[in-house]
Parts: C-alpha cells; sequence; structure tokens
C-alpha cells in the first residue's frame, strides 16, 4: 500500500521536475525525506556525468499539494 504511494509521489515529482526546468530530462531522485506537507528531494541530472552520483546538480523542497496540483493539468 505504501509502495503504491511512493510510486504516485515519484510520478507526481518527475512530473513537476518536468515543468519547472520546461524541458524533458531524466533524473535520479538520489535520496528523499516526507514530512508533514513536504516532500523534499534531492536530484541528478542524468545527462551530466556523474560517474559515482557523488555530485549534486540541484536540491528541491516540494510541498506535496502543489505537486498534485501540476501534476493533474486537463
Amino acid at each position: 500500500m505504501s509502495s503504491g504511494w511512493s510510486v504516485m509521489m515519484r510520478e507526481c515529482i518527475l512530473q513537476l521536475v518536468d515543468i519547472v526546468f520546461k524541458r524533458r530530462r531524466y533524473f535520479w531522485i538520489l535520496s528523499g525525506n516526507q514530512t508533514k506537507d513536504r516532500f523534499a528531494i534531492v536530484i541528478a541530472s542524468q545527462d551530466l556525468e556523474f560517474p559515482m552520483l557523488s555530485k549534486l546538480d540541484k536540491g528541491f523542497i516540494i510541498r506535496i499539494s502543489d505537486v498534485l496540483q501540476n501534476s493533474q493539468d486537463p
């Protein structure tokens, strides 16, 4: 049950990342921490060369409500 929620959150976050960057990119979610109404993630862009993913490209703190709103465009 919780795994289904995690998959939904991951998909919503990836969609929001696409909206934020205004271009199609693929991202690795390196770490995540869910709190009451926020989901903090650290991501690295796949098109940059990170042999061991030791360096981070961007860090985001995203409100879950914003993710859900942006993922349901008509």
